[in-house]
């Protein structure tokens, strides 16, 4: 879509527009026996995705074929190449056609965040506590504190969740907490 409105096959549809059609669709799920469990996804009661709720909620997850990720829980991603011959030919030769990467304490937090701000689980406060050391820690208080005073964010059961009411600004809210 962001070709399309780069060459201007269509028009870029308005935040106002966007928001309106964001709670209709959720409202008509719900309304229709589907539960929001995250910013994009919704699923029947005991239905939700198990392969996506492992990224959500920050698991360790293996990724198998052309183009899968795969996250070791702590500070490793790789991904396989996209290309299934190239993929096929390192696998006929017992290589595997991998890349990784390895998260920063800042990366690891920002993801954290983002990932979990975007689900009805929310954040889990005391894993932050024992992931990571007091710079990030007090980072993190400083910047939830105006939010959880207008109430963008909430804290549940030791979870810093956002309300389901501001899910259209997820991304926006959970940027706003990163470390740069």
């Amino acid at each position: 879509m962001e070709n399309w409105i780069a060459k201007g096959k269509v028009l870029s549809p308005k935040e106002e527009e966007q928001n309106k059609e964001f709670y209709y669709l959720s409202d008509f799920l719900k309304d229709n026996g589907f539960d929001h469990y995250e910013v994009s996804n919704f699923g029947k009661p005991g239905f939700y995705s198990r392969h996506n709720s492992a990224y959500w909620k920050y698991k360790e997850y293996l990724g198998i074929g052309p183009s899968a990720h795969s996250y070791n829980g702590f500070d490793v991603r790789s991904w396989n190449v996209a290309n299934n011959q190239q993929f096929i030919k390192k696998l006929n030769s017992n290589l595997l056609a991998k890349e990784e990467e390895i998260l920063s304490q800042n990366d690891q937090f920002n993801e954290m965040i983002m990932i979990g701000l975007r689900t009805i689980w929310g954040v889990d406060l005391e894993s932050l506590k024992e992931k990571f050391n007091n710079k990030v820690l007090d980072h993190f208080q400083s910047e939830i504190k105006s939010k959880l005073e207008e109430e963008i964010l909430v804290i549940e059961n030791n979870h810093l969740k956002i309300p389901e009411k501001h899910w259209f600004m997820a991304d926006g809210i959970a940027s706003d907490l990163f470390i740069v």
